[in-house]
């Protein structure tokens, strides 16, 4: 192996020229990055925890191909010894290309759960399977472009092969770019794209030496148990890995999760629309409040469009149950003509906002604000706290959902 001087030289040489290009293959991965985190925090925060969950597990692929598309597109640049003419359309090989796209994502995800398995029982076997796998992507596409068929199970077990001794010697290469990693991020980060593309060059030329230096025989036998491996690929061709399984049953399990999420977690706003809840309003002192409020979602007015609502004491009165009863089953409209005079007023000059975990209601007299609040049995209950600033009065509420 080249010492880390020497392979740190020849990554200089290479950028020499192209460090714009590299950089914007770097950015093009902190994007998509970003893309997934502020698409997903956005989404939760805004209330709708379902969807955000969901996107949060389906965006996982699109970021794991743009990756995998950028390490080809430098590996292919260390080979050929400079960077591909179409090299923008190679980053987006992985996306054309479905057979390459499903193998990126079954070895991605494959080494992920074991690395992820590894790091529950204890960190530091976490970190060492981090380094047995890290070749593992490319190594698939190594095979791959020889039209050799190979499989999750396989590339995981050829990477750790090829890191068996190596361990350690990779380890410190990523640690002595640490200096550079410090530096970079001082002015808000935007020298680690630099930075960034200076790592991933270097740890390709790693790979192109090691994988020269380890793996030049066109594999016969390479498992530690002596497994022929034209027999394992017989094998697997007539079913998938128990890796590839695995690969597959976490990801069905995580897409599972957001949709149930989705189905199970509403978000405040969405729960709350368009329907009616008994609102119980506990202060300091054990005293209930208790209203009939119903939510609307006014879109009468396209320039205008806005949430209001209907709020009236919770008494047995016939009056109160006459009017509850109406506003119940009243659809998305404006009101019709129930007692106009006492409930006009709420239906047209009181709005409500939702911000994430937070209901306030506004009208001309004043303001309810509830905070910390926790949707429960698909919207049918929802619990937190309440504060009427105006009239000092703080405490704990519970909302519950009545039948249209």
């Amino acid at each position: 192996m080249k010492s880390r001087a020497l392979i740190k030289q020849q990554s200089k040489n290479l950028l020499k020229g192209n460090w714009g290009k590299a950089v914007v293959m770097v950015l093009i991965t902190w994007l998509s990055f970003g893309v997934w985190l502020g698409g997903s925090i956005g989404l939760l925060m805004s209330g709708n925890f379902g969807m955000g969950a969901l996107f949060f597990v389906l965006f996982i692929p699109v970021i794991v191909m743009v990756g995998a598309g950028v390490q080809y597109v430098f590996l292919d640049w260390v080979r050929q010894g400079k960077l591909a003419d179409d090299w923008f359309k190679q980053i987006w090989q992985v996306f054309s290309d479905h057979r390459l796209a499903g193998k990126v994502i079954r070895v991605a995800y494959a080494a992920a759960f074991f690395e992820e398995f590894w790091e529950m029982i204890f960190i530091v076997p976490g970190w060492i399977k981090r380094l047995e796998y890290s070749q593992a992507l490319l190594i698939m596409k190594d095979h791959y472009d020889h039209g050799e068929v190979i499989t999750a199970r396989q590339c995981l077990k050829e990477s750790s092969l090829m890191m068996n001794g190596f361990k350690e010697d990779f380890f410190i290469f990523q640690l002595s770019y640490s200096g550079w990693q410090i530096l970079g991020a001082l002015p808000f980060f935007i020298g680690m794209l630099w930075v960034g593309s200076y790592m991933r060059i270097g740890m390709m030329i790693f790979y192109r030496d090691l994988s020269q230096k380890q793996a030049v025989r066109p594999i016969t036998v390479f498992f530690p148990d002596g497994t022929d491996i034209e027999e394992d690929i017989r094998i697997n061709n007539r079913s998938l890995t128990r890796a590839n399984w695995i690969a597959m049953g976490y990801e069905v399990a995580l897409i599972g999760l957001g949709i149930g999420l989705a189905s199970f977690v509403p978000g405040v706003k969405v729960a709350i629309q368009n329907n009616t809840y008994l609102v119980s309003m506990e202060d300091g002192l054990g005293v209930n409040s208790n209203y009939y409020v119903k939510f609307y979602t006014d879109n009468a007015n396209k320039d205008d469009e806005i949430d209001s609502y209907i709020m009236i004491p919770a008494s047995d009165s016939k009056l109160d149950q006459r009017v509850l009863k109406e506003i119940t089953t009243e659809s998305n409209e404006h009101p019709v003509s129930y007692d106009r005079q006492m409930h006009q007023a709420y239906r047209k000059g009181v709005r409500y906002v939702v911000e994430g975990d937070r209901l306030k209601l506004k009208s001309k007299e004043g303001s309810i604000s509830m905070s910390n609040l926790k949707v429960e049995n698909k919207g049918k209950r929802i619990i937190g706290d309440y504060s009427l600033k105006s009239d000092d009065d703080y405490g704990k509420v519970i909302m519950t959902k009545l039948d249209n």
